[in-house]
């Protein structure tokens, strides 16, 4: 997957507001028959890579923004105390 852009868009579910953002990519994915090529994400280590604490774009997603690409892989990951799985991206 190739990410072209990345733009906040928090969600709030009315008691609490949680950092998100949108992600574009070049590729386009069929979801019930529709195509899209945009999904949103409040998840904490994918989040994390484009917004700091302050919830500003990091250096990553300002050169994303500016023109450039990232191709990534979703990948399952072990959480530290190694009970849970998440999903992260990985650099390809």
């Amino acid at each position: 997957m190739t990410i072209t852009s990345v733009s906040r868009k928090d969600y709030n579910d009315g008691t609490d507001n949680t950092k998100g953002v949108v992600i574009t990519t070049k590729e386009v994915f069929p979801i019930d028959g529709e195509p899209f090529s945009k999904f949103h994400t409040t998840r904490q280590a994918l989040v994390g890579k484009f917004l700091n604490d302050a919830g500003d774009m990091t250096i990553l997603g300002k050169a994303i923004n500016d023109g450039g690409e990232l191709k990534v892989k979703v990948v399952s990951k072990k959480n530290q105390a190694g009970n849970r799985n998440y999903f992260d991206f990985e650099q390809c």
